[in-house]
């Protein structure tokens, strides 16, 4: 073979292996192709720092970590904050993580069509800042469904908050609340009902002069609890002959010995809370912002059984007791809310 030849031949097998070459690297191309970048999680997808926090159990502060991402979203861990909790974390995040609380729950501050379809269950369900706006609504409601206060030129608000205070006082918007006395009286639920006071709702129930009769296990339903505030601190206030003081001492020591003096610093107590906190005075930061972000949504965005449904299904696993065993709110517990 001549030097010309083999130098076109060489050039040839040259070509045919580059084709071939080329051809190899198109067809892995086409068979594996190059997939898209995805990015990471971002911080504001998913937020793993970690934040210090406490819990409210049994009227005990419990200290825990959690992710911003938890408090921001986590409908167990609401369920375990309480007031005095939600002050301890930092303001921004504190407003909203309490702002997304709010909107999750803002349906039971709709009314009376909402309330009487929520079971003691159900309420334990709602986290406790949540519910203290919801039962101030539920007692305006009672206090004005049983005229509380109008034969004595007492303005139906000042009515309201008054009860809301005395609620604040006996079970610190604790609906399963019992405290048990040093000579084994019970107060049960929100209004704190006492022996005495079931006795005698069960005879006016007996005589008419209440639409309602509950057993024992009722007293722990807010419907029920705070209309069972409304009506005692009504009958309170008519045979107090419209002294407000007066009746808000009787509703705790009873008439009688409210006229000696007993029940002053009860009755004070009530008028603290009923300045700092439910007239909207200077409470502190998480009291503060739920009661001026608490406005009942202008109309139901999801209907009420589809919420009951998505709130019963967060609640199969939490198992509630009968309630709370006898022991009453302590400072180390509440923090400012005394």
């Amino acid at each position: 073979m001549t030097r010309g030849r083999a130098a076109r031949a060489a050039a040839i097998v040259t070509v045919i292996l580059g084709s071939a070459l080329l051809g190899s690297v198109w067809a892995e191309k086409a068979e594996f192709p190059t997939l898209p970048h995805v990015p990471a999680k971002t911080p504001s997808l998913f937020d793993v720092r970690p934040v210090a926090v406490t819990i409210t159990t049994f009227w005990h502060n419990v200290p825990r970590t959690v992710t911003v991402d938890q408090l921001l979203k986590d409908r167990t861990l609401w369920r375990q904050m309480h007031f005095g909790d939600w002050d301890k974390v930092p303001g921004p995040l504190r407003e909203r993580a309490l702002g997304n609380m709010l909107d999750q729950y803002r349906y039971v501050l709709e009314g009376p069509s909402v309330w009487k379809e929520l079971s003691v269950h159900d309420w334990d369900g709602i986290p406790q800042p949540v519910r203290a706006m919801a039962y101030q609504r539920m007692i305006e409601h009672w206090t004005g469904y049983y005229d509380v206060g109008a034969g004595y030129a007492e303005s139906p608000q000042l009515v309201a908050r008054t009860v809301s205070a005395i609620v604040m006082a006996e079970s610190w918007f604790e609906h399963r609340a019992i405290n048990v006395n040093e000579w084994g009286n019970r107060d049960l639920g929100l209004a704190g009902c006492s022996d005495h006071c079931r006795r005698v709702l069960e005879e006016m129930a007996a005589e008419d002069t209440v639409d309602f009769l509950l057993n024992e296990p009722d007293y722990f339903d807010p419907w029920n609890g705070t209309r069972v505030a409304a009506v005692w601190f009504g009958r309170e206030l008519v045979r107090a002959e419209g002294d407000l003081d007066l009746a808000v001492a009787a509703y705790h020591r009873g008439l009688p010995a409210a006229r000696k003096g007993k029940g002053a610093d009860y009755a004070a107590n009530v008028q603290r809370l009923k300045h700092q906190y439910v007239s909207g005075g200077d409470g502190p930061p998480a009291w503060a912002f739920l009661m001026a972000q608490s406005q009942p949504p202008p109309a139901p965005a999801i209907p009420l059984d589809h919420r009951l449904r998505d709130l019963r299904e967060s609640l199969l696993d939490v198992v509630m007791p009968a309630g709370f065993s006898g022991e009453s709110p302590s400072p180390e517990s509440e923090g400012d809310y005394q």
